[in-house]
């Protein structure tokens, strides 16, 4: 019984991580929206087009490793140095971004790291869930005993 509790509990501090996580998660979001929309303002909204590159050219700026416990951002610095010497960045308001597009791009790598803890604490979420069912079987076969 006792097991089941310290579970319960336990599900409850992650479902209220998760929802503080997610809030913060939002939050980030709204922001990059509001300073991406700013930028296309600023910048006239003719002027801010996709990159004429390649789409096959394109690399992924930011890399995702899942473990079976963890799911976190790699950052390899070498691959990352040479990722940024041979394969273009996606810049639609060109080299010289105003700063509101900056932080958006800051707001936007944050909220994947969110996005990475959020998919965390829902595998710890899925196995403590699972843990509390086992647990509670258990304790209806005892009690039918």
């Amino acid at each position: 019984m006792e097991a089941s509790n310290e579970l319960a509990f336990r599900r409850l501090e992650l479902i209220n991580e998760y929802v503080k996580l997610f809030k913060q998660l939002e939050a980030y979001l709204t922001s990059s929206r509001f300073g991406i929309s700013k930028a296309k303002h600023l910048n006239g909204y003719t002027s801010v087009a996709l990159p004429n590159e390649d789409s096959d050219e394109m690399a992924s700026s930011i890399k995702v490793q899942t473990t079976k416990n963890k799911v976190e951002l790699i950052s390899d610095k070498d691959s990352e140095e040479d990722d940024a010497k041979t394969k273009p960045q996606f810049r639609p308001f060109g080299i010289l971004e105003p700063s509101c597009a900056k932080q958006a791009r800051k707001d936007i790598k944050r909220s994947i790291e969110i996005a990475c803890d959020l998919a965390t604490i829902q595998l710890e979420l899925f196995k403590v869930e699972h843990d509390l069912v086992d647990s509670m079987k258990k304790l209806n076969v005892d009690e039918k005993s």
